[in-house]
């Protein structure tokens, strides 16, 4: 006869994996044990160790497609910024300072010497855990015309502006995003995000949270 087991609830400090393996470990021995009810439950808990760890394997295989094919639309929008200017170039050369013709291509035309107006609030932020420890994947919303976006990071108060810092990094060129990686790893973090365009800096984002270990 094996020796009696107690039954406990998964300590909320383990990770998902050491989770998984607590789980296979009671379910082996439970699974073996002679009482038939006790056997069968063990048997369901290593099942559901091995759909916990499909899961697991799942979520971080689609993190790091979300990395890589955030590093391919960030190269395949530069790329594009490349073709619109060869484009527009175009345009110029065959339409110089016609502007009702430039306009019929929906090309947006600035105007000379109109002021330059602060960005909007910036939404939509989140961040998830990247595959790779210590860090994770931000992203939010386009505003249009901005220079880049300011991200600023705190683990303290984050209805209190002057708890937060610069985070790492400091700024993105687009919405796109891309990792982040927290001061702090395994508690609360706390982001906001700033537009910044040729006037100056917009209004601080709500903030958004993440755990990243």
């Amino acid at each position: 006869m094996n020796n009696p087991i107690k039954i406990a609830a998964l300590d909320s400090h383990l990770t998902v994996t050491e989770k998984i393996e607590q789980m296979r470990a009671v379910g082996k021995i439970m699974a073996a044990d002679l009482d038939a009810i006790i056997a069968a439950q063990g048997a369901a808990l290593l099942a559901q160790a091995t759909v916990l760890e499909k899961k697991l394997t799942e979520r971080d295989n689609a993190h790091a497609l979300a990395v890589s094919l955030t590093k391919a639309v960030k190269n395949e929008a530069k790329t594009g910024s490349e073709v619109y200017s060869t484009s527009t170039g175009l345009l110029e050369t065959k339409f110089p300072n016609d502007d009702v013709k430039w306009k019929t291509f929906s090309v947006e035309l600035t105007l000379p010497g109109s002021p330059a107006v602060l960005p909007g609030i910036v939404k939509g932020g989140s961040v998830v855990q990247s595959p790779f420890q210590g860090k994770g994947v931000m992203h939010f919303n386009h505003l249009p015309k901005i220079k880049f976006y300011k991200i600023m990071e705190t683990t303290g108060d984050p209805a209190d502006l002057t708890t937060y810092y610069p985070a790492n990094p400091s700024t993105f060129d687009s919405s796109l995003g891309g990792e982040i990686i927290p001061k702090k790893l395994g508690v609360a973090t706390f982001w906001i995000v700033i537009a910044h365009n040729a006037a100056g800096d917009g209004p601080p984002s709500s903030p958004f949270t993440a755990v990243i270990r």
